[in-house]
């Protein structure tokens, strides 16, 4: 059988180099649109254009954290480079004016529309060379522009800011001491301790907000707070505050005072605009995790006593717990303070009713409040066991079994990870319900939590996560009671309840639907019975039964849910199953996705009165647009927009209906542009021109070919031309594969490095770029991509001038090991790259993905790697589709990286064939940059990697000299002091 398959291959392979091709026009788009080559004509480019280089990449910039004010009359936004000092825009939306603040980060707009708040970073270079002397991360500074003004004022040395979710009169940050005068009158006195922020509402740090980063140096013991009216300027200082959290509204302040002197620390509460705070503790204590409750009239936090360094006053230190003896407790405790009262009231300790004897509050963890505001979730714990007096000093030794449910190597990462389980506490009648435990199945608590909760016990298949999937046992929790039935026996597939937790919806694997029953009810309701087309995806290849399309929520009161077909949405009765159809996709072979565009967030159901907006994407051609139901009532959903190109998610402002949202494609920068309303989607106007220097550089074109497989399926690929490409002239072909790639069509790739090519760069300086998509038999993932790739490259030989002898193929991962399974079959390919491929599917099946510790069983068996059984069943299988088996029959140059921390893909895979290239004394590279895992992060090494992926690719590919690394080597001794600064700085008079 494997000879049989061989001997295809290779007379595949031969017809592939030996066809002659003629050059031909491409066929129009399958949409009815231009041709690559009318898309792409020679005599428009100007000659002033220039291929990219590397020291290009810093002029490119991104568009961050885009946003529009509540009232919709400011877009704000930042643009920065990779490498280098941003700028913050805040920009009118209806006129010319805008603000321009170098620097600027983390923009947040006040809820009423007035001022912006934001960072101001040092600049990159001061950063750079502290960084480089190893120095502290230097200050950054507070910006705070009032937009009916213009004017912007600045606060130096600000550690971080906060403002209420729904607040805008307040704003409160902390400062460095020496950036302040002496403290106002009425603050806290005395350092403390720092602590990270918490809190539901202000506490978190906001993104972007100043901070210490992973090289900073601790935090100093405590920071000045300064509490600023936005609109007055007038401010009021307290002294030696780690945490500070505001309710939703911004009416009231909670902060923690942690100083030398201990009498002066505690929690506080200050209500803006009166006089006066209200101590909740004080004394020795840690204080964190306060949460206020929805409507800012209650809060919580958590306290654990600690040795005292003075005498804590009596008439303000909280109350020891009764029968301690005077002694102060070692764990945690929970407290709850309402407006109104003087103190605040314990409400859960170890020896609370209804905690388990020898539990305790999670160490670390916190509560919360649920909406409903008479509920707190938290979690408890089980305290750890005494050591023994004359412990036995343990030898470092692990004990694999058969029996063990996770393997040594899972168990290894969650060892220091400390159980804790959700319990809920009801504030009116004090009743505390644990609702999980060490042998009970886990139950999670939302916000919106009513009654009901679903509980997962996924303990019965532990072993099966190592080569089969998850399952879990399905209960339904009554979090009054805590009653708890089993309602699902090993399920795979998603569970949930209602929003209004009136059914319980499942998907069925074995049946390939969804499934629906009552929470009182036993009657089971097929949601697909009466839907004429499959709720599963019909393009999943995997050795594993197919997911859901999915489901797009439930209708008010839970009177209907929504789930979708490969093209369309439907809506259907839980009780009976009846179902409409609401889109109509299918005819027109487009794909109606509902968007949440314009729905209000606190509110989960679909409304059924109010106009949706639906993404479409046309199945044929990729384009995308949008389109209008007035209402989930009746009717069909009507075009607004549908272009060749891809949209970003539309954002409508809060109490207006301009819209901002994204448009790209290859040759166009994802630059923001804006709408007045929805309706006026075709009007819209660009907004930013975040990369105009584009213009400057040779770029390229992409469209969408189709061609046929080996085995007659017609499959799309995305062909991308250099926009200079001449008919007359030959071109050298560079090859990208993973699995399917017709979705990225539209994708714009920012010249960039990084651990794969970057399309903007290869098509730019003179490569044609295929990326084709690829579909599998299962038992046959190398044989699979092979009759998808060499017939893609055929029909590319066909439709535009390609040098035979200059063809190239890159892929990392999945795709790495398509490539490195290729080689072993065709010389169709002058040079590959394969960055951390599998090569020996054998050893691979029994590897350990260290970055989860789970063996890689599952991937063979049931996901990607696709052979659908053990070795053991299907040995043939494993040797055939094993690169390492056919090794010597490759006669390609190979490079590769693999790094010795990939977490994913073990390196010793990398070097099994590696060392046998060099055992075969054929041309191959490794790279491995220590410490790196399945792609590269360090922005050092991109670079790095980059320029040898770039030069190994043009030396074979458009014939530059060959680099002295591949000449003779790097040794051990050398390696990474290569300079490569001067192919990443610009030279004098380069723009």
């Amino acid at each position: 059988m494997i000879r049989t398959r061989l001997a295809f291959s290779l007379s595949f392979c031969l017809l592939a180099l030996t066809t002659s091709h003629a050059q031909q026009t491409l066929p129009a788009r399958v949409n009815g649109g231009e041709t690559i080559n009318q898309l792409q004509p020679p005599t428009l480019i100007s000659a002033a254009k220039r291929p990219l280089k590397h020291y290009d990449y810093e002029l490119w910039k991104s568009v961050q954290l885009p946003q529009l004010s509540r009232d919709g009359k400011w877009a704000v936004y930042v643009i920065a480079p990779t490498e280098g000092d941003g700028t913050l825009y805040v920009r009118s939306t209806s006129s010319a004016t805008e603000y321009k603040i170098p620097r600027g980060r983390g923009p947040q707009v006040t809820p009423d529309s007035r001022f912006v708040v934001f960072t101001i970073a040092p600049s990159f270079a001061e950063s750079e060379k502290a960084r480089k002397d190893k120095k502290p991360t230097l200050p950054s500074a507070l910006g705070i522009l009032d937009l009916t003004t213009g004017k912007t004022e600045t606060v130096e040395k600000v550690r971080r800011f906060t403002l209420a979710s729904e607040g805008s009169r307040w704003l409160a940050y902390q400062v460095e001491k020496a950036a302040l005068p002496a403290p106002a009158s009425g603050g806290a006195t005395g350092p403390g301790k720092d602590q990270p922020p918490a809190g539901r509402q202000g506490g978190r740090r906001p993104a972007g907000a100043p901070g210490a980063t992973p090289q900073a140096p601790a935090a100093p013991a405590g920071a000045d707070l300064v509490v600023r009216e936005l609109a007055t300027g007038q401010s009021t200082t307290l002294v030696d505050v780690t945490d500070f959290t505001w309710n939703k509204s911004g009416s009231r302040l909670a902060y923690v005072v942690d100083s030398k002197e201990d009498p002066k620390d505690g929690l506080f509460v200050r209500e803006l605009g009166k006089d006066g705070d209200v101590a909740l503790s004080t004394g020795p204590a840690e204080l964190r995790g306060t949460d206020w409750d929805d409507a800012g009239e209650q809060l919580i936090f958590l306290r654990t006593p600690k040795a005292a360094s003075s005498t804590p006053n009596p008439s303000t230190a909280p109350p020891r717990p009764a029968g301690d003896g005077g002694a102060v407790p070692k764990n945690s405790s929970l407290w709850h303070w309402k407006v109104g009262e003087t103190k605040a009231t314990e409400l859960v300790t170890e020896k609370t009713a209804g905690v388990p004897a020898g539990w305790q509050l999670a160490d670390g963890g916190s509560a919360r409040f649920l909406k409903d505001g008479q509920r707190l979730s938290l979690s408890l714990s089980p305290k750890a066991k005494p050591k023994p007096k004359d412990p036995v000093e343990p030898i470092n030794v692990d004990v694999w079994s058969s029996i063990d449910p996770l393997l040594q190597t899972m168990q290894k990462l969650r060892v220091n990870t400390k159980p804790s389980y959700p319990a809920l506490l009801n504030l009116k009648n004090g009743k505390l319900s644990v609702l999980s435990g060490p042998d009970q199945p886990t139950v999670a608590v939302g916000e919106e939590t009513k009654r009901w909760s679903l509980g997962r016990d996924a303990k019965p298949y532990e072993q099966l996560t190592s080569w089969d999937q998850s399952y879990s046992d399905i209960y339904l929790v009554d979090l009054e009671s805590g009653a708890k039935k089993k309602v699902l026996t090993k399920q795979g597939g998603a569970a949930l309840l209602s929003p209004n937790e009136k059914y319980l919806v499942w998907w069925s694997q074995e049946q390939k639907t969804w499934l629906c029953r009552g929470i009182d009810s036993e009657k089971v309701v097929n949601l697909g019975a009466k839907i004429p087309h499959e709720l599963w995806n019909v393009d999943d290849d995997h050795p594993a039964p197919p997911p859901p399309y999915g489901s797009a929520g439930w209708t008010a009161n839970d009177k209907s849910i929504l789930v979708y077909d490969k093209y369309d949405l439907w809506e259907v009765n839980p009780e009976n199953g009846e179902a409409r159809q609401v889109t109509g996709g299918r005819k027109a072979g487009m794909t109606f996705r509902m968007s949440r565009f314009g729905f209000d967030p606190d509110k989960p159901a679909v409304p059924t009165d109010k106009p949706i907006l639906f993404s479409v994407t046309d199945e044929a051609s990729r384009a995308e647009g949008f389109w209008r139901l007035e209402s989930l009532k009746d009717g069909r959903p009507t075009k607004l927009v549908l272009e060749d190109c891809s949209f970003g998610p539309p954002v409508k402002a809060r109490n207006a209906d301009t819209v901002l949202f994204t448009r790209e494609r290859f040759d166009q920068f994802p630059d923001l542009w804006l709408a007045p309303t929805i309706e006026k989607l075709p009007e819209a106007q660009k907004l930013t021109n975040a990369n105009p220097q584009q213009r400057e550089f040779v770029w390229g074109k992409s469209d969408l070919i189709t061609y046929t497989t080996s085995d007659g399926q017609k499959l799309p690929a995305v062909l991308t031309l250099p926009e200079n490409y001449d008919p007359n002239k030959k071109y050298p072909l560079m090859v990208y594969i993973y699995e399917r790639m017709a979705d990225q069509l539209h994708n714009y790739v920012r010249p960039s490095a990084g651990t794969s090519i970057n399309v903007s760069r290869y098509v730019s300086n003179g490569y044609i770029i295929l990326r084709p998509d690829i579909t599998y038999r299962t038992g046959y993932p190398g044989e699979s991509a092979m009759k998808c790739v060499l017939p893609a490259v055929q029909e590319t030989l066909r439709l535009v001038n390609v040098d035979e002898k200059r063809i190239g193929i890159q892929g990392h991962s999945w795709g790495a090991y398509e490539i490195t399974y290729l080689i072993t079959r065709t010389n169709l390919f002058r040079a590959v790259e394969a960055g951390a491929a599998v090569s020996n599917m054998v050893s691979a099946y029994g590897g350990i993905r260290y970055e989860s510790g789970m063996s890689r069983a599952f991937q063979y068996e049931r996901t990607q790697s696709r052979i659908g059984g053990p070795p053991w069943t299907d040995p043939l299988k494993y040797i055939e589709n094993s690169p390492i088996f056919w090794v010597d029959k490759v006669q390609t140059p190979y490079l590769s990286i693999h790094n010795d921390a990939d977490g994913a893909v073990p390196w010793t895979q990398g070097i099994e064939f590696f060392s046998a290239l060099r055992r075969l004394g054929k041309e191959g590279f490794m790279f491995n940059y220590n410490g790196e895992g399945h792609g590269l992060t360090n922005r050092e090494n991109m670079k790095h990697w980059t320029v040898h992926m770039a030069e190994f690719f043009d030396h074979y590919l458009l014939n530059t000299p060959r680099p002295d690394w591949m000449k003779t080597g790097v040794p051990y001794s050398e390696r990474g002091i290569r300079d490569l600064r001067s192919l990443y700085t610009r030279p004098e008079g380069i723009k």
